[in-house]
C-alpha cells in the first residue's frame, strides 16, 4: 500500500444549516450593498461578500474583488486594496489559475510593504509559496517561504512561523528528503503550540507522522497520527479526521486494522469530499489491502467477518471494485496516482487469471509513467502555463483599465501641483548640497588649523625648556670669567674656558637635535636608512661625554655589529638617553652608564643601563603617548625620543628595576 502526504489546507466542515446561514448572511449583505455610499465602509462590505463567495463561487468572488478594487483605488484605501487582492488570489488559486493568483498575491505583497504591514507581507509570501507548491516548483516555493520565514521570525508571529514551517515540510517531502521535512514539522509543531492554534498543531503532528512513515518508523508514525486525530476530534474538524484515518490505514501492519481504518476514512470522505485527492488515494489503498490478503495468503491470520469476507474470490472482487473506482477518478485528474493504481490493478487481473486485461493495464501503467516524464509532456505543461500567464495578463490589463478610469481626473488635477513641488524640492536640495559642501570645506580647514596650532604650541613648549638650560649655563660661565678674571689662576681659567667650550658644544648638539626633530615633523621629510656600524655610534658617545666627571662610561660591542637606520636620528636618541642617565647620577657616587650591543635572533639590540635611582612609570608614558604637554618642565627629552624613534621604526622598551637604576632597550 502507498499513500501520499499532500500539502493542503484543512478547511472547516460546513453543515447544511451552516451553509444556509451563510447564504442568508450573503443575501443580507447584497441588499445592504445596493444602497451603500461609495466610501471605505462599502469597500469593507464588498470584501466580506467576495470572501464568502471565495469558498463556493470563485467567479463571483473575483467579480466583487474587481468591483471593490475600482472603488478602493479611487479612495486610495490601501488596506482595502490589499485585502481584496488577497481574496482574489485565493479565488484564482481555487480555480487553478495559478499565474493570476500569483499576480494578485504580488500586488498584495507590494501594498503591505508600502504600508509597513509585516504580518500581511508574511502572509502574502506564504500564499505565493503555496502556489509554487501546487505548481511543483519547489525551488521558487522555498525562495518565497524562506523570505516570509525571516520576517515572521523578526515579528515573532508564531502562527505564520508554524504555517510556513509546515509549508517547508511539504517542499522537502516532495523532494523525498524526509529527515529535513521532519525537522520543519517539529519547528511547526513548536510554533503552533505557542500560537495556540489546535488545527495547525494537528497539521504538524500529521506531517510528522507522514515523515516517520516514509522513514520506516510506523510505530512513531501511528503515535503522531493518533495525537492529531484527538485534536481534530476536539475541534470538530471532520476533514482532518478523514485524512488521519487514511494515514492510519497505511501505517498499520495488520491488514484487518488497515481495512477498518480505511473504511472509517471512506465513510467520512463520502460525506465531505469524495473527490479529495486523499479520499481517492484511500480508495486505492483499500483495494490494495484486500488484494494483499490474497496476494500474501494472510487470510488465516485475519478473523473474517464484517468488512472482510472469508472467500478468496470475494476479497478479489472487493479489491477490484475499489481499485477500479480509484482508477476512474484519477484518470483525468492525477496521472501519478493513475499510473500507480493501474499497475496494482494489472496485478489483480493477473491473480484472477485475466491475463489479457492484466497486460492491457500494465501497458496503460507504463504509458502513463512514460508520459509523466516525456519531453512532449513537459512542453505541453509549459504551454498550458504560458496560456494561463497570458490570460492572467489580459485580466490584469482589464483591471488596470478600470483603475485608470477611476483615477484619471485626480491625476490630471495633481500634475501641476506635483511639478511645482518638484521644482521647489529641487531648489531646496541644491541649496542643501551647496551648504553641505561649504560646511565640509570649512570643517576641514578648521581641523588643519587646529592641528597646526597644536604642533606650534608643542614646538615652542619644547624650545622654552631645552634651549634655556644650555644658554643659561653658557651665560653663567661667561659672566664668571668676566667678573673674576683677575682672581682666577691660569689653570682655573683654562678649566673655565673648557667648560664654556663644552657648554657651547652641548648647546650646538641640542640645537642640531631639535632641528632634526622639527624636520621629522614635516610630512615630506623622510629619514635616510643605511647600514651603520655600532662601533661608530659608541665612539661618538664616548668622545662627546669624555669630560663627564664622577661617572664611568662603558661600551660593550660584540664584534662588527651594524644596524639599518638613519645615523643622525639614532645618534640623537642615544645622546638623549645618555644625558638622562647622567642627570639621574648627578647626586650619586660610583655612577656607571653601560651601553651594550648584543645579537638576539639574528638582530642587533642596543641597550643602555645605569645604576641610578631609576625613573617613575608616569615619566615613561611620554615615550608611548601621543600628547606633548605645553609645559617648560616637560622638556624635550622623552617626547623627542618618541617622535624620532617612530620615524625610523625603532622600538624602545623600558625595563624597570626600582632602586637599582634604569635600562632601555632599542630594537631597530
Amino acid at each position: 500500500m502507498k499513500i501520499y502526504c499532500f500539502f493542503f489546507l484543512l478547511f472547516g466542515f460546513y453543515s447544511v444549516n451552516a451553509q444556509l446561514k451563510g447564504k442568508a448572511k450573503l443575501d443580507s449583505m447584497l441588499n445592504v450593498l445596493s444602497v451603500s455610499k461609495g466610501d471605505t465602509a462599502k469597500v469593507k462590505l464588498i470584501h466580506q461578500i467576495a470572501n464568502l463567495y471565495s469558498k463556493r463561487d470563485f467567479d463571483s468572488s473575483i467579480y466583487y474583488c474587481n468591483l471593490g478594487l475600482s472603488l478602493a483605488q479611487g479612495l486610495k484605501f490601501k488596506k482595502g486594496m490589499e485585502a481584496l487582492y488577497r481574496v482574489m488570489g485565493n479565488a484564482f488559486k481555487g480555480k487553478g489559475e495559478y499565474a493570476a493568483a500569483m499576480i494578485a498575491y504580488e500586488k498584495a505583497l507590494k501594498i503591505n510593504r508600502e504600508i509597513g504591514n509585516k504580518d500581511g507581507e508574511t502572509s502574502a509570501l506564504q500564499n505565493m509559496g503555496s502556489v509554487q507548491l501546487d505548481l511543483m516548483d519547489d525551488v521558487k516555493a522555498i525562495s518565497y517561504l524562506m523570505e516570509g520565514l525571516a520576517i515572521a521570525e523578526e515579528t515573532k508571529n508564531y502562527y505564520m512561523l508554524a504555517s510556513i514551517n509546515n509549508s517547508l515540510y511539504s517542499v522537502y517531502f516532495n523532494q523525498h528528503d524526509y529527515k529535513k521535512a521532519k525537522q520543519f514539522s517539529l519547528k511547526g509543531l513548536e510554533f503552533s503550540k505557542k500560537a495556540n492554534k489546535p488545527d495547525v498543531t494537528a497539521g504538524s503532528l500529521r506531517d510528522l507522522g507522514c515523515s516517520e512513515l516514509e522513514l520506516g518508523d510506523t510505530v512513531s508514525a501511528r503515535d503522531y497520527f493518533v495525537k492529531a486525530l484527538h485534536i481534530y476530534e476536539t475541534t470538530g474538524n471532520k476533514l482532518g479526521q478523514a485524512a488521519i484515518y487514511s494515514y492510519l490505514s497505511v501505517a498499520s501492519s495488520n491488514l484487518g486494522v488497515a481495512i477498518e481504518q480505511g473504511l472509517s476514512a471512506k465513510s467520512l470522505w463520502d460525506s465531505l469530499s469524495p473527490a479529495n485527492p486523499i479520499a481517492i488515494n484511500n480508495l486505492g489503498n483499500l483495494g490494495g489491502a484486500y488484494l494483499d490478503i490474497v496476494r500474501y495468503d494472510t487470510l488465516h491470520l485475519i478473523k473474517p467477518g464484517g468488512a472482510i469476507p472469508a472467500g478468496r474470490d470475494q476479497l478479489l472482487n472487493i479489491a477490484e471494485k475499489y481499485l477500479y473506482e480509484a482508477l476512474t477518478l484519477t484518470k483525468e485528474t492525477d496521472k501519478f496516482q493513475y499510473y500507480h493504481f493501474a499497475q496494482t490493478y494489472s496485478e489483480l487481473k493477473e491473480i484472477k487469471g485475466d491475463y489479457k486485461a492484466a497486460l492491457q493495464y500494465l501497458k496503460i501503467s507504463t504509458k502513463t509513467h512514460d508520459s509523466l516524464y516525456s519531453q512532449e509532456s513537459k512542453n505541453e505543461i509549459a504551454s498550458l502555463i504560458n496560456e494561463k500567464e497570458i490570460n492572467a495578463r489580459d485580466k490584469e490589463i482589464s483591471l488596470n483599465k478600470l483603475s485608470m478610469s477611476a483615477n484619471r481626473r485626480q491625476r490630471i488635477a495633481l500634475i501641476s501641483g506635483i511639478a511645482l513641488l518638484a521644482v521647489i524640492g529641487g531648489l531646496l536640495f541644491w541649496q542643501s548640497r551647496t551648504r553641505k559642501r561649504t560646511n565640509t570645506t570649512l570643517l576641514k580647514l578648521n581641523t588643519e588649523l587646529d592641528e597646526a596650532n597644536k604642533v606650534k604650541a608643542r614646538f615652542f613648549a619644547i624650545l622654552s625648556h631645552d634651549l634655556r638650560s644650555p644658554v643659561a649655563n653658557l651665560i653663567s660661565f661667561l659672566e664668571l670669567q668676566h667678573d673674576q678674571d683677575n682672581i682666577l689662576s691660569e689653570q682655573q681659567k683654562s678649566i673655565h674656558q673648557k667648560k664654556i667650550s663644552d657648554a657651547a658644544h652641548s648647546l650646538l648638539e641640542t640645537m642640531e637635535a631639535m632641528l632634526l626633530w622639527s624636520k621629522g615633523q614635516m610630512e615630506s621629510f623622510k629619514p635616510v636608512i643605511k647600514q651603520v656600524p655600532v662601533r661608530e655610534l659608541f665612539n661618538h658617545l664616548e668622545r662627546f661625554y669624555s669630560t663627564t666627571e664622577n661617572i664611568e662610561m662603558r661600551f660593550i660591542n660584540d664584534g662588527g655589529a651594524t644596524v639599518a637606520t638613519d645615523e643622525n636620528y639614532l645618534q640623537t636618541i642615544m645622546h638623549n638617553l645618555t644625558s638622562n642617565s647622567i642627570k639621574s647620577l648627578q647626586h650619586s657616587n660610583g655612577g656607571v652608564i653601560e651601553w651594550k650591543a648584543i645579537q638576539e635572533n639574528g638582530q642587533t639590540i642596543l641597550s643602555v643601563a645605569d645604576n641610578g635611582p631609576g625613573i617613575e612609570k608616569e615619566k615613561f608614558k611620554a615615550l608611548t603617548g601621543d600628547v606633548t604637554e605645553a609645559n617648560e618642565k616637560t622638556g624635550f627629552g622623552f617626547h623627542m625620543i618618541r617622535d624620532l624613534a617612530r620615524a625610523i621604526d625603532c622600538k624602545i622598551t623600558w625595563l624597570p628595576t626600582p632602586g637599582k637604576g634604569t635600562t632601555f632597550k632599542l630594537t631597530v
